[in-house]
């Protein structure tokens, strides 16, 4: 991964990067932030663009990693213990 154009193009590679490695990728001009209700995971953004990770618990218990804009939509990156929740208008990808 050395853009988010390489996000984009292959989301698996997301799975278990640190919010470091994620920013490094990412390079200038993305902003980070916490992510989720509790505030427990983090997230990069760069106008509509944004690079998110939720640690687990609440009501999807399982942890994922993902992108969303105004082009792709939502798109998760999930592992086996994710649960959906109806409506969840994201694209899940399996790790």
């Amino acid at each position: 991964m050395k853009s988010y154009d390489d996000i984009l193009s292959n989301p698996k590679a997301l799975w278990g990067k640190s919010a470091d490695k994620v920013g490094r990728t990412l390079g200038d001009g993305w902003t980070k932030g916490t992510y989720g209700s509790a505030g427990t995971g983090w997230k990069f953004t760069n106008g509509d663009k944004s690079v998110f990770y939720h640690p687990g618990g609440g009501v999807h218990e399982g942890s994922y990693i993902g992108f969303s804009s105004g082009q792709t939509g939502k798109v998760k990156v999930v592992g086996s213990d994710y649960k959906p929740l109806p409506g969840d208008k994201a694209t899940i990808i399996q790790k």
